[in-house]
Formats: structure tokens, sequence, C-alpha cells
């Protein structure tokens, strides 16, 4: 899915500028997105028309396919969230909507397991394609009912190959932008150093404990309440002083967490340890979509979010092709954890060189710490 979402923006995003009004272009676009799961479901319950070696087949062209066509609508969609929400609230809309999301996933999988338990894997899997779909038609129908405010279109100019980078190249023009823009590149990077070290963490804290594979299960429920809470206090510092504070911190605690990380062995202390880091996740993710957005110029916005999408994506591929690696020529958690604590910390100080874009915060919140400590000792 991620593939097909991050890499089709690119391609689109010129035509998205051009829109006046973008709403009915992703309702339009994101039905067959939709309709994918209500076809896998049917399928998979229909075992007349596969057999199951097509069963993985399907399961794997769903997402991909979902995705692709969910990357034709995700720049004018992010537009209209952009235009649609004020800067001010955005951290907090997308820290309730990762919160939600979250609790959603517990409660979910609590469903995955009792479908499983009570029904053949293929039967299982078909409901399970049906109930995403019908919730994916609710989100359809919220999302008629927004209200849209019309943008000035971009004129139509030639196009080629070398278009797909327009966003990056308007991001990283000249200018005395240019160098904060670089920097939250550089940190937009380092952020996905958590794909590095998060398929070893759960494992290696369970063998640590030395307890049975059940533990997994007490982990999952840390790190989601961690979760939960990066997201409320991410709401609060974000629309408060601003995503890249917000960014900065999450940045600073994944990097401390994974730092000691290695070297925590008492069982009492794996459980908060765990929520400590998904805590610090949320909270730079948070950020980071806040600032995403904070940043953007007055033009072509479209093709500078397909940019940044450009550059998650590979990211993500980074990270994660960067952790095969070192696992198979070390086998070492503590590499793992030592590189992504490196990584995480080259975001933190790479974000030092950004200017924090929204004029109603304060720039540097701890000013009114210091001028209140210096009051009280001058009296």
């Amino acid at each position: 899915m991620v593939l097909g979402l991050f890499s089709v923006p690119v391609f689109i995003a010129p035509w998205v500028d051009r829109m006046a009004w973008v709403k009915s272009f992703v309702l339009v676009t994101t039905i067959p997105q939709r309709m994918l799961y209500l076809v896998a479901g049917i399928l998979l319950l229909w075992p007349a028309l596969v057999n199951e070696r097509a069963t993985p087949w399907i399961l794997a062209l769903t997402p991909l396919l979902s995705g692709i066509f969910a990357g034709i609508s995700i720049t004018a969609f992010q537009r209209l969230f952009m235009h649609g929400i004020p800067s001010r609230m955005r951290a907090s809309n997308f820290a309730y909507r990762l919160m939600i999301g979250g609790v959603a996933g517990v409660i979910t999988g609590r469903i995955v397991e009792w479908f499983l338990d009570e029904f053949s894997l293929q039967t299982a899997l078909g409901m399970l394609h049906l109930i995403a779909f019908g919730w994916m038609i609710l989100s359809w129908v919220a999302l008629s009912m927004v209200r849209e405010r019309e943008v000035v279109p971009e004129p139509v100019a030639p196009r080629s190959w070398k278009s797909i980078f327009d966003g990056l190249r308007d991001f990283l023009a000249p200018g005395p932008a240019r160098r904060g823009h670089g920097a939250f590149l550089v940190a937009l990077s380092a952020l996905h150093g958590f794909f590095i070290i998060a398929p070893f963490y759960a494992d290696h804290f369970r063998r640590v404990a030395g307890l049975p594979v059940s533990y997994l299960g007490t982990l999952s429920m840390w790190f989601m309440g961690g979760n939960a809470l990066g997201n409320l206090f991410a709401a609060w510092l974000g629309d408060r002083f601003g995503g890249r504070l917000a960014m900065r911190t999450g940045l600073l605690l994944f990097g401390l967490g994974n730092i000691v990380a290695p070297f925590v062995t008492r069982p009492a202390l794996l459980g908060p340890l765990f929520a400590m880091l998904g805590f610090s996740f949320m909270l730079a993710v948070v950020g980071k979509e806040s600032l995403q957005f904070d940043l953007s110029p007055q033009s072509r916005q479209a093709r500078y979010l397909a940019g940044m999408s450009l550059v998650t994506m590979l990211s993500i591929f980074g990270g994660s092709l960067t952790s095969y690696l070192l696992w198979n020529r070390t086998g070492s958690f503590a590499v793992l954890a030592g590189v992504a604590a490196a990584s995480a910390l080259i975001g933190f100080v790479a974000l030092g060189q950004v200017n924090e874009p929204r004029m109603d915060v304060p720039h540097n919140p701890l000013e009114k710490i210091r001028r209140g400590i210096l009051r009280y000792l001058s009296r």
C-alpha cells in the first residue's frame, strides 16, 4: 500500500494544482480504492471463483492496488485538509485521528483473533475484507459532507518527465529559507530510522524478560498506551507551540530511549520503556505532519506534498533495507538500536536549523521559563 500511496502522487500533482475544487476529484477517484475490498471479500468467500493458491495474490494485490488508487487522490485530499483546518488546530487533528486509529487497532486485533478462531482462514479473511469495505464506505460518506473552499488554480504549463521533481525544486529553491528547508528534509528522512529497529523491539524485550510469547500482548498494551499519551501531549504541544517543537522533542526522546534500550534488563522496566518509545515516536510523527503542512508554499502545493510523500517512501524503504542488512551482518539488537538512536538525534539537530513557520506561537517557548527564573532570582 505504501508503494502506491507515496509514489503515484508525483505524477498526478500537477493536475491537482490546476484544480480550483478538489473534493469531487477525491470522491470519484477513491471509489475504486474502496471497491477493491468488496471484490476481495467476495472472491475469498466464494471458493468456486478462485482456488486457495490465489488467496495470497488477493491478499497482496488488494492493498497494492488500493494504495495506487489512493495515491491518485492523496495530494488533493491533503490540499482539502490544508485549506479546511487552521494551522493552530492541525496538530490536535492529526493526534486525535491517530489515537482513534490506535484504539480501533486494539479492538480490531481482538476481532481478528475471534474470526480466526471461529472460521476457516479464507472465510475469516473474506469477512474481514467486507468489514473493512463497510468502514471505508462510512468514511466516503463522511468525506462527502466536508465543505470545501475554492482556491486559485495554477495556470497550465508545459510538462516533461522532470516535472515530477517540481515540488522538491520549489522547496529547495535558492533563498533565505533554503537552509531550513533542506534541514527539514534531513529530519524527515531521519525520523524513519524508526523502521530500522521497530521489528525487533518486542521479541528482544520478551527474550530479555525470559517470558513466553504471550508477553508480546502485554508489551503491545504498553506501546499502545504510550502511543495514546504521545498523541494527547502532541495535540497540546503542537497546537500551542507549533509542530517543530513537537517533532524535535519526540526525536530527542526517541533517540535517548534507543540509547538505553540495549542496557535495560529488568522486566519491570521493559514495559515503561516500550511505552516511552511509543510516546516519543507519535510525538515526532504528529509534529512532523503539522510542520510539513505549515512549511507548504502558497503555490504548487500538490507538487510540494507529492515531493514530501516521495521522500517519505524512500526513507521508509531505506530504513527497512538498513534494518535487513544490519541484522543479517551483525544479528545485534544493540547495533540496530544505536543506528536508530543516531538517526533520531541527527533529525533533532537538523530541526535546530528550521524556523517555526507559524507566527501565532512563541518561537522559543523556553524563553518564558528563563525570564521567570531571572525575575525570581532578581528579587
